[in-house]
């Protein structure tokens, strides 16, 4: 199946953080490129973060870029 999210915002991104890992195809959609951008970079972000707190692993971060894609 294919998601979007629409709305890149702190919510929307992490919504599809969700999606993206979990094996869903997923899309975070907003009206500018800078609020996508911002959104992906936040989820790396967290990914990071998760990593170093023992949350998540090198799979975890694998699904999420594999499912994860940005547009306007």
């Amino acid at each position: 199946q294919n998601i979007l999210v629409v709305g890149a915002g702190l919510m929307g991104s992490g919504i599809a953080q969700v999606f993206a890992v979990n094996g869903y195809k997923t899309t975070v959609a907003d009206l500018k490129q800078e609020f996508v951008d911002k959104a992906m970079k936040k989820i790396d972000s967290d990914i990071a973060e998760m990593k170093e707190e023992g949350l998540a692993d090198d799979a975890y971060g694998a699904a999420v870029k594999e499912n994860l894609t940005g547009i306007l």
